[in-house]
């Protein structure tokens, strides 16, 4: 699949009732998104790699690099459909196991945002929060949920993100109890936890998602709204400063871009492809002063027209062409 050429994939989804423990009252159902929707969520998407090394400006355009082609050559079209690549055929299990685990977490981010106006999604082991002794550690075990937001309300969500495995029943059923078991984030009980598996069917790549109840007792994650956004944007603003480091000192217009040169995927699209970032004043002045605990605030920045671009609910927008 290319991420820059203009088209609109279709993805099955299947909801289970969240009040059914036999899961058997199941809604199928067909998502719809377009390329630049998913080129957004590769380009947000938090990933286990921003963990392990300290933060620098050079590596994130690697990183986005990185996930770019791994999407590209871990998955390709029939249709309209996304199916798996002959290219994977050859990896072997730990390699296939970490592919996995990455679309899921980026996949898993715009099943949240379309069907439950979720957004953001950060590893909550990326947020800083006070009276941890260990990173990611919480009591007896480490956690890997990723923290949702609607924009503007302040309210939490947590996902469960699993790839399918060889007992994916089990993957799925210990996703739906991780995600029961926090019964707080922040303030107030989680708006949404849900458990999220991607997988393929027959070839196709498809989804299978269940919203759990809610509990009274259990785990409870402490961090500020400050923490949290700093997180998501952060590494994005290191992004367009590692492109253009003026915009740290300067920028023009209501709506500021940055140009991100792509490497060609054969000799066709040789110094053709290109994908663009675009953000409202309001929100890069917040980034570039500090002031994350704002950076949720800002209002509908003023996209060019019929330029073709897509704008994501957290300001980020982005375009591609080839």
């Amino acid at each position: 699949m290319i991420l820059t050429e203009e088209k609109t994939y279709t993805m099955p989804v299947t909801v289970i009732d969240s009040q059914d423990s036999s899961g058997l009252c199941k809604n199928d159902m067909m998502l719809e998104f377009t390329n630049l929707e998913l080129l957004h969520a590769v380009l947000t998407c938090t990933m286990p790699a921003g963990r392990l090394t300290p933060p620098f400006r050079e590596k994130r355009k690697g990183e986005l690099l990185q996930k770019m082609a791994m999407v590209e050559n871990a998955l390709e079209v029939k249709g309209d459909q996304l199916v798996k690549s002959a290219r994977t055929m050859y990896l072997d299990v730990s390699e296939k196991g970490t592919i996995s685990h990455y679309l899921g977490a980026i996949f898993a981010k715009i099943i949240a945002g379309k069907m439950f106006q979720d957004d953001y999604l950060v590893h909550i082991n990326q947020i800083e929060q006070p009276g941890l002794t260990e990173i990611g550690r919480y009591g007896k075990k480490y956690r890997y949920d990723l923290i949702g937001m609607q924009k503007g309300s302040g309210s939490y969500s947590v996902w469960e993100s699993v790839g399918r495995s060889e007992n994916s029943q089990l993957a799925f059923r210990n996703a739906c109890q991780e995600a029961e078991g926090v019964a707080k984030i922040g303030k107030g009980a989680p708006l949404h936890k849900v458990a999220c598996m991607n997988y393929y069917e027959r070839g196709f790549y498809t989804a299978v998602i269940r919203e759990v109840p809610q509990t009274e007792e259990g785990q409870a994650f402490d961090f500020t709204r400050e923490a949290y956004l700093r997180a998501y944007y952060q590494p994005l603003m290191e992004l367009l400063l590692s492109e253009r480091p003026e915009l740290f000192y300067q920028s023009h217009g209501s709506f500021c871009t940055t140009e991100i040169s792509l490497p060609a995927l054969n000799n066709e699209f040789v110094g053709h492809r290109r994908m663009y970032v675009g953000m409202g004043r309001q929100l890069l002045d917040c980034l570039r002063s500090g002031r994350y605990e704002k950076a949720d605030e800002w209002k509908n920045t003023e996209i060019p027209q019929g330029s073709g671009w897509f704008e994501g609910r957290d300001g980020l927008s982005v375009r591609a062409e080839e």
